[in-house]
């Protein structure tokens, strides 16, 4: 309850984002202790997160609102104007974007020096994703459509998540 609030509507959106430590733990930036302390330590949460293997780890439950979206607006609807978290449910695919993706939080030549294997997401998590916003898409009546199953940096202009690496073609049919 500390990390939530009270769920009044139902969620009609899905929203992805991207989580790591490769700022403060670049030597291993997929540690889940590492990337759940940013949560407490930010005070934001997120319904589910999408670890590297596929395992799906529920944070947040789905009757609570989860602390993701923050500030931002959808298709000109007031309604959704700095509410998103009240009509969406977050997951976090622990992995990172691009080079221009993450320079909001590293310098290119700090990217670089990054093993490729650390960018991107994975076909385990792809797979999860998958179907897990099928599962939702079908409890909750929300269409598997682009409009519906969004992406943060969608949502807020100052993100970057889940970013150009981004495979949607992977997760909607």
């Amino acid at each position: 309850e500390e990390y939530s609030g009270e769920r009044e509507y139902a969620p009609e959106y899905v929203m992805i984002h991207f989580t790591s430590a490769v700022v403060p733990h670049p030597e291993d930036p997929y540690n889940m202790e590492y990337v759940r302390s940013i949560f407490e330590d930010y005070y934001v949460s997120i319904h589910y997160i999408i670890d590297r293997n596929g395992t799906v780890r529920c944070y947040i439950p789905e009757d609570r609102v989860a602390w993701h979206a923050g500030r931002g607006e959808w298709k000109g609807d007031p309604k959704y104007t700095n509410t998103m978290n009240r009509y969406s449910i977050g997951i976090e695919m622990v992995g990172m974007g691009s080079a221009e993706d993450m320079s909001i939080y590293m310098s290119a030549a700090a990217y670089e020096k990054l093993d490729d294997s650390l960018k991107g997401f994975t076909n385990e998590q792809y797979a999860s994703l998958k179907l897990l916003v099928a599962d939702l898409c079908d409890r909750y009546d929300i269409p598997a459509d682009r409009d519906h199953i969004i992406g943060h940096e969608e949502y807020s202009p100052n993100k970057t998540d889940p970013g150009d690496l981004f495979e949607w073609d992977r997760i909607l049919p």
